[in-house]
């Protein structure tokens, strides 16, 4: 078995991840904030590229249906409904919702590797036995 690791996905050409399998391991934020989205009845969670993607992708072509989620180097992105915390992304808020979701690193790394025959992504999210989330 073969194993490349890269610390960042910026300079790999989206063809290098064709015919592999990829893990996209984002330890900070954008993968933790996916799998407690979707555990919290996210409908789905559609990671994207840039910013103007995101808007242009939400738009109003989902009834009200979809969020935008994200973060810009940390900060909260101006007109997006969600920043970048799991601890936004309650059932209350999210059921039922498709997400489109922008961060700094983690959704762009998973844009690269779109074309990985199985792309898996990696969060270090712990849900106690008491169904309490520890972050």
């Amino acid at each position: 078995m073969k194993v490349n690791t890269l610390l960042t996905p910026l300079n790999a050409d989206e063809l290098y991840f064709t015919k592999k399998n990829t893990v996209v391991i984002d330890v900070l934020r954008a993968t933790t904030t996916i799998v407690t989205a979707l555990q919290n009845g996210a409908k789905e969670i559609i990671p994207v590229g840039s910013v103007e993607f995101a808007m242009q992708v939400s738009g109003n072509a989902f009834s009200g249906h979809t969020l935008l989620g994200g973060e810009r180097n940390t900060l909260k992105i101006d007109g997006f409904a969600l920043g970048n915390s799991p601890l936004e992304y309650v059932p209350n808020i999210v059921k039922g919702k498709s997400i489109v979701l922008f961060t700094t690193n983690g959704s762009k790394a998973i844009v690269k590797a779109r074309f990985s025959t199985n792309l898996f992504i990696l969060s270090f999210f712990k849900c106690s036995s008491s169904g309490t989330k520890n972050y």
